[in-house]
């Protein structure tokens, strides 16, 4: 179900841009406040690609965002061309 949730208004892309953004700017400052030997040795499962450590799962989420907003530009480009 891809409904939005109560109190889901529609935010201009601009601004679910920068928000990805912002939080993909988290991850990076995380990953690189960690150190040279972080502990890598507790996992977890993660549901599409198994057990994983925090930093396989910072890394899972990394390409997430990223993801997110290649396909927002692709988005915005399919209906710009339509428009056009």
């Amino acid at each position: 179900d891809h409904q939005p949730r109560p109190g889901q208004a529609a935010r201009p892309v601009a601004e679910l841009l920068a928000r990805l953004r912002n939080a993909q700017a988290g991850v990076s400052e995380f990953l690189a406040a960690q150190g040279a030997e972080p502990n890598t040795e507790v996992r977890v499962a993660e549901s599409y690609f198994g057990e994983t450590n925090w930093k396989g799962y910072a890394l899972i989420l990394r390409l997430h965002y990223r993801d997110h907003a290649e396909q927002v530009q692709k988005t915005l480009a399919a209906v710009a061309r339509r428009a056009g």
